[in-house]
């Protein structure tokens, strides 16, 4: 479900942060890597419920530039090039639009139009739309009903002049009427404004940004300016409290500058003995199951070989990378020297909960600004994202020959099961997933976005839970794809083939469900009913009433497809007419596969009866397995015990003996080994 996160920028001054080696727990080294072709290809039109619009201007074919995308009141609102629309998200179909040419501004060459950044709802029930207008940007007021327009806005943050607005920032305070607005400008391919006195590291954010405990979190990218002899791009995850006004006399020095910016090296790598890292982040996704939890997708750039991988981060621990005072900042004391380590920390101490800047006199401020904003760790990327904690890990998911441009996860679809639909520069839109025990990544399809012949990026993804879907933005038009087509699948076979969380087989068709027959691990390589492998079996006993200490240990050891819930029926093995026998369980999943493993306790020495055990195992969907042994009581003392143990060892081995007589004979084509031995 998309949710509007509201937050207050201003333009930084920024610097860069270094790379710490990754350091990788050994289990956590697993690389789930997939390749292409994917299991299933299909386009859009092909896909039952998928729908599309070209929006208002539908002879016009492609330089739309969709980017923008707003659920709100049953309403999806789109932005895009000098045009403002809002849909039906049902069926797409138009309810109301308006054209919003470019006003003014100044003289460009490149992008210069109206490209609508900014979709807002406010306070006050109205619609807040941004535009960057031909680097002139304006915010103003429309009704949400009929996108009348109403009150023009002032930034609050002075006049920017940046060709392209990226995300608002709204006032939570209705009494100021959204006159507090805040923007952050961006070119139509995502150049930033931030400011760097026009030299590197030319950041490019992504995503939305984050309002977190009183902070506000960005992601992006920028050159590494630490690499003096190369061009490095790394990716960054960067902080600011919310409350920061840049310190009282500083701020009339540079009123751009702020107090508490600080930055650090977000790091997405495969291990080896020279990691391989992705520095090139696209988007991010804050979870909004644990607003902790944040996806990041990363992608090579052209002309290096395309290749993309999903991370995944937690915000928790995030804040806990900046506000420890044992992770240092690192500076550059001066042009073209190494940077190096804050032997003294300029912010002291680590408060979690954001201070007034205002009392924040010159000589701090430019402390903190020359060497407290550049940490020298990194925030790594996690596979069991979902508790802190956890060690650096390989990517959730790596694809070669992709470049990724956009994520949004549907979570908890299936037994713990997050679906990622990632959009990509080639104009698909990818559902991808972990099994059970994120050991391995699938994609389940890939859904082509061509129209008449026609392909263009991913530019943006909404999804959206009340309507069970993905809203799509690109250059042609805007896309609704939704979370499942089940019904598509006619056959049992093809609704277990395609793997997908959303779908099972109920017997008779495949349905929107998880309570039919499902396969999310193994796929083509086990389409059959629900069953169980057994390896060992408990087989019939003595007890023997005159000995003492002699233990009776059963073995059972069981197989069933992973997601089967195999188990001991009602937790007991009975022994009629004695008690029930305790036992101890072990369990272990591989390879799209889980196992149990039981040992049985048959050494009660209070029981004098003969008994009748049975241990029933069974798995999801009823179906189950049933194992019979006895434990038969003996008198006999122990020397009577050794003799009949040492005949039976004379017995086994005559007729292993034979055995292997026989089955060389047989190999002779006679009837006994001394008749082979002797044949010429």
């Amino acid at each position: 479900m998309s949710t509007a996160r509201c937050v207050s920028w201003l333009v930084l001054g920024i610097l860069l942060v270094c790379l710490v080696p990754a350091c990788y727990s050994q289990n956590e080294e697993v690389l789930r890597k997939i390749q292409r072709p994917y299991p299933k290809s299909f386009n859009w039109k092909d896909v039952s419920g998928s729908i599309m619009t070209h929006g208002p201007n539908a002879s016009v074919i492609d330089g739309k530039y969709y980017r923008t995308l707003e659920l709100i009141n049953d309403q999806l609102f789109v932005g895009g090039k000098a045009q403002l629309f809002s849909v039906n998200p049902a069926n797409l179909e138009m309810l109301n639009n308006v054209s919003i040419p470019t006003n003014g501004g100044y003289s460009c060459h490149d992008h210069c139009d109206n490209y609508i950044r900014v979709i807002q709802p406010l306070p006050n029930g109205a619609l807040l739309e941004c535009g960057t207008n031909n680097r002139n940007p304006y915010c103003q007021q429309r009704s949400i009903g009929d996108l009348f327009v109403g009150t023009n806005l002032e930034f609050s943050a002075g006049s920017l002049y940046r060709p392209a607005i990226v995300k608002s920032v709204l006032q939570n305070d209705s009494s100021q009427n959204v006159v507090g607005v805040e923007v952050q400008l961006r070119t139509k391919d995502d150049e930033s404004v931030l400011s760097t006195h026009g030299e590197r590291p030319h950041p490019q954010f992504v995503g939305d940004p984050i309002s977190y405990n009183g902070r506000v979190y960005f992601f992006f990218r920028e050159i590494a300016v630490e690499f003096i002899s190369e061009s490095l791009v790394f990716s960054r995850v960067a902080v600011v409290c919310q409350n920061d006004t840049g310190g009282g006399p500083f701020s009339e020095l540079n009123e751009h500058n702020i107090v508490t910016f600080v930055k650090a090296r977000l790091t997405c790598s495969i291990d080896g003995a020279i990691p391989y890292h992705y520095n090139e982040i696209q988007d991010i996704y804050q979870s909004t199951d644990d607003t902790n939890v944040v996806f990041a997708i990363f992608a090579t750039r052209a002309p290096v070989v395309a290749s993309s991988a999903v991370c995944a981060y937690r915000l928790d621990e995030i804040e806990a990378l900046f506000l420890n005072t044992e992770n240092k900042f690192t500076f550059q004391e001066n042009d073209g020297e190494i940077w190096k380590d804050v032997v003294t920390d300029p912010i002291t101490p680590r408060l979690v909960t954001c201070q007034n800047t205002d009392s924040v006199d010159f000589i701090r401020a430019r402390d903190i600004l020359e060497r407290g904003q550049i940490m020298s760790v990194s925030a790594e990327n996690k596979l069991h994202y979902e508790t802190p904690g956890g060690a650096q890990s390989n990517p959730l998911l790596v694809i070669d020959g992709e470049r990724f441009s956009q994520i949004v996860v549907d979570e908890n679809v299936v037994n713990s099961i997050d679906v990622m639909f990632i959009g990509t520069e080639n104009g698909t839109v990818l559902k991808a997933y972990l099994n059970a025990n994120r050991s391995v990544a699938k994609v389940v399809e890939e859904i082509s976005l061509n129209t008449d012949g026609r392909k263009t990026p991913v530019l943006t993804m909404l999804l959206s839970d009340s309507d069970q879907a993905v809203f799509v933005g690109t250059d042609i038009g805007v896309y609704k794809v939704p979370f499942q087509h089940c019904q598509d699948f006619a056959s049992r076979v093809d609704c277990l083939v395609i793997e997908d969380p959303y779908c099972s087989w109920n017997g008779s068709s495949c349905v929107n469900s998880d309570e039919g027959e499902q396969d999310l691990e193994t796929g083509a390589d086990n389409t059959v009913a629900p069953s169980i492998t057994v390896h060992r079996a408990p087989k019939s006993q003595k007890r023997y009433l005159n000995i003492n200490d002699r233990p009776i240990n059963l073995y059972l050891f069981a197989e069933t497809p992973t997601g089967q819930n195999l188990r001991v029926v009602n937790n007991e093995v009975p022994c009629p007419p004695c008690a029930s026998l305790p036992y101890a369980e072990y369990r272990a999943a591989s390879a799209g596969k889980e196992f149990l493993s039981l040992v049985i306790n048959g050494s009660n020495s209070m029981e004098t009866m003969n008994c009748s055990c049975t241990v029933a195992l069974a798995v999801d969907g009823g179906y189950t397995e049933s194992f019979n042994f006895t434990l038969t009581t003996d008198d006999s003392n122990e020397a009577q015990v050794n003799e009949l143990e040492d005949s039976d060892e004379i017995r086994r081995y005559q007729s292993k003996l034979q055995d292997w007589k026989n089955k060389v004979g047989e190999s002779c084509g006679l009837d006994d080994v001394q008749s082979c031995q002797a044949r010429p």
